[in-house]
Parts: C-alpha cells; sequence; structure tokens
C-alpha cells in the first residue's frame, strides 16, 4: 500500500481552485464564445470594406473565354502509364479519410 505524506508546500486539489470560480466556468466560456463571435463579425465587416474600396469587381464572360482554348490541356504523350486508367466513379467515389476514425469503412 502506498502512503503519501504531502510536503510542506503542497495543497490539496480541492484548494488549488477557489470554490466560486469553479463554479462560474461556463459563464467564463459563454463569454470568451460571445467575445470571439464578436471580434470575427468585427473583423468580417472590416474586411469586407476594404475589398469594395480596393475596386474588385466581376470577371467578364470574354476574359473566362479566353482560357477555354487551353482545356482540357493536351496529354504529354513523353508520360506514358503501363496500366489502365482507374475508372472515374473509383475515383471520384474514394475517400481516405477513415485514418481520423476509430474504425475502417469505405463510404459511398
Amino acid at each position: 500500500m502506498l502512503i503519501k505524506i504531502p510536503r510542506s508546500w503542497e495543497i490539496s486539489e480541492r484548494e488549488a481552485t477557489p470554490e466560486q470560480i469553479y463554479l462560474n466556468r461556463r459563464r467564463f466560456i459563454k463569454t470568451l464564445g460571445l467575445a470571439a463571435i464578436f471580434l470575427l463579425t468585427a473583423l468580417n465587416e472590416s474586411r469586407g470594406a476594404a475589398t469594395t474600396l480596393s475596386g474588385w469587381h466581376r470577371v467578364s464572360a470574354a476574359v473566362l473565354d479566353d482560357t477555354k482554348s487551353i482545356y482540357p490541356a493536351k496529354r504529354n504523350e513523353k508520360f506514358g502509364l503501363d496500366r489502365p486508367l482507374t475508372d472515374e466513379w473509383a475515383t471520384a467515389h474514394y475517400n481516405n479519410f477513415y485514418e481520423l476514425t476509430s474504425t475502417i469503412f469505405f463510404p459511398r
């Protein structure tokens, strides 16, 4: 059996944080959340004002038509493939986020 004799400078866990502060923790977290929302809103508003003053404008359809001729890009024959291309359905539905979960599954 382990017998722990506290040193003179050690305090118990219940004395580490005053009870009143511990009981007000939810109000503190709410205040932090509201402050974060306010700050993000203020930053977003200032960013919006800066973009409208700096002369941003919509891209016209004529500018987009200039780039149509290069898409789809031509295949470079120097880079060959020794196997058939993977089916488009398989590549579009592949998901490797299973490594972020506790089980391996293949979502569809």
